[in-house]
């Protein structure tokens, strides 16, 4: 007589979609000065991948006879993604923060893109999700093809450090000097006002005040709270409609 040796096969419920962190539709994007942490905004996600991972364990029966061969299945799961940082171009993304460790950008997987308006689009996407390939010139953002999610499919809490617009010096004060930032804000041709620089006073008093206190800025803001701030610092009237 002859003995066989049964089979148990179990597998954990397969995930099928990510769970976000965030993803907001008609959110501004935020303008960083100096130094900054930045939440990013998912703007796209593709690719998601489910990885089986079959484990097996053998028990009971002599020289393997009537025993039992259990196998277990579970799954990794990765995902591509595109975070928003904010107004380009900016001069680098530093790092990243994932939960609460720290991280090259590099070592997750994240490529940067500093918003340039010349900036054309990501190669992954063109070769993988072509008719959804975009240029997002102005916008500075960091993406990744495979990003891996472990054993569960939500995305967790990313955030970048990011130089931003008008550092004092690049990599050793990397904060921007307040009376540069507002005519910054007020002229440029990609943000809100749009202002005429004959409308801004001269600022070098200003400028040097800041220096001789250590008086810098680092800071994502949106147009609301800019307005706010440079309001209620005397630096433009509350009178006047963007």
């Amino acid at each position: 007589m002859f003995s066989t040796k049964s089979t148990v096969s179990t597998s954990e419920p397969l995930l099928t979609s990510v769970r976000l962190q965030t993803s907001s539709y008609g959110r501004p994007c935020g303008i960083v000065w100096g130094r900054s942490r930045v939440s990013g905004n998912m703007i796209w996600y593709g690719n998601f991948i489910a990885t089986p991972q079959t484990s097996i364990t053998e028990s009971g029966g002599k020289g393997g006879e009537m025993g039992v061969r259990q196998e277990n299945t579970t799954y990794t799961y990765s995902t591509g993604l595109i975070f928003g940082l904010g107004e380009g171009p900016i001069i680098a993304v530093n790092q990243a923060y994932a939960t609460k460790s720290k991280f090259a950008i590099g070592d997750l997987g994240f490529t940067s893109f500093l918003g340039t308006y010349s900036q054309n689009e990501w190669g992954f996407m063109l070769s993988s999700y072509p008719a959804q390939a975009l240029k997002y010139r102005g916008e500075s953002y960091v993406a990744a093809s495979a990003l891996q999610l472990g054993n569960q499919t939500g995305i967790g809490n990313f955030s970048f450090e990011v130089t931003g617009h008008l550092p004092y010096d690049v990599g050793v004060i990397d904060d921007a000097n307040m009376a540069e930032v507002v005519p910054n804000f007020l002229t440029s041709p990609y943000y809100e006002a749009g202002w005429s620089g004959a409308l801004i006073g001269d600022l070098t008093a200003y400028s040097n005040y800041c220096r001789a206190l250590g008086c810098s800025y680092r800071r994502c803001c949106r147009s609301s709270v800019l307005r706010q701030k440079f309001c209620k610092s005397g630096l433009i009237s509350p009178t006047l409609s963007w």
